[in-house]
């Protein structure tokens, strides 16, 4: 008889085949055994598929799937959550070194709160080499009830929320899919969606050594379409506060004016620093029509550099 394992791992990878291998062992290596661990593979057009052939062959837990075509990072977080099983599903990156205590945790954090849509962790940053570069070290509470993560979201310049988590397969299927419509930051939304009507838990321990972005990567350098899509999440979310009652859109927009001043002149700083003045006309031509007075006398200052 097959027994169906209680938590799925989606193990998301795109054209990472020669750091892809110490991901999978340190997810075998879990000290807590019963799961299945799906490698969607978004289409890499480098030797990724024999890289998972050859785990599956040698583990009965892998699953190698391949997406016929590339359907973006959202697409591929979908695809990989429509194929498993179990009824709490972690999603992992490619690269990444994983604790061997992470799945525990993340279970037993949701077993703890049966009503938690999600839990998430602090994390340490290495380089490729391994060797380590900095902790993101939080003091956040071991949980966040409804509306407090995304309230803290909404004054954010950056997500306290990184790819990895584990999911509730409940909450997930009641509230939707990733939505592809917000690029490559669609978590970012599913994240501030599920807490409008979910608790979230966390961990407070590094239990995730995340590794570098390549160069090139397009979330490594100023993208100016994510930053539309960040802006939208958030007004989509107010929208939705404001609709159920839970939130004042006049207090709600003046925060988020704020916040997309800040942000657009952290990003424009970035791309005068690295002489990128094709970045910079494209985040001015984005921004000219803004009602904001610090956005439109900023690029008028910056228009003869760009």
């Amino acid at each position: 008889m097959l027994t169906i394992p209680s938590v799925s791992i989606c193990l998301l990878t795109y054209n990472r085949a020669a750091i892809l291998p110490r991901s999978i062992e340190s997810l075998l290596l879990q000290d807590f055994g019963d799961f299945e661990l799906i490698i969607s593979d978004n289409a890499s057009p480098d030797n990724t598929e024999a890289v998972c052939r050859e785990y599956a062959a040698q583990d009965r837990r892998i699953r190698y799937r391949r997406n016929d075509k590339n359907l973006g990072m959202i697409g591929n977080y979908n695809a990989a959550f429509a194929a498993a099983v179990g009824t709490l599903v972690a999603i992992v990156h490619d690269g990444d070194h994983y604790r061997p205590d992470l799945i525990r945790k993340w279970r037993d954090a949701l077993l703890a709160q049966p009503d938690a849509a999600f839990v998430f962790n602090d994390l340490e940053a290495i380089d490729f080499q391994g060797k380590h570069r900095h902790f993101y070290l939080h003091d956040y509470p071991r949980r966040f009830e409804r509306l407090e993560l995304t309230r803290m979201m909404l004054t954010r310049p950056d997500s306290p929320v990184f790819g990895m988590v584990m999911l509730r397969r409940a909450c997930v299927e009641a509230s939707g899919p990733f939505r592809l419509e917000y690029g490559m930051i669609g978590d970012v939304e599913m994240w501030m969606r599920l807490n409008l009507d979910y608790p979230v838990a966390f961990v407070g321990e590094p239990l995730i050594q995340i590794v570098p972005r390549e160069p090139g990567h397009p979330l490594s350098y100023v993208n100016w379409f994510n930053e539309q899509c960040f802006i939208s999440i958030h007004r989509r979310t107010i929208e939705t506060l404001v609709t159920r009652g839970e939130g004042d859109r006049g207090t709600l927009l003046r925060q988020l004016r704020r916040l997309r001043e800040k942000r657009w002149l952290v990003l424009a700083a970035s791309t005068l620093k690295r002489r990128r003045f094709d970045l910079l006309r494209e985040g001015l031509a984005l921004f000219r029509r803004d009602d904001s007075v610090l956005l439109r006398t900023v690029g008028w200052m910056l228009r003869p550099l760009a």
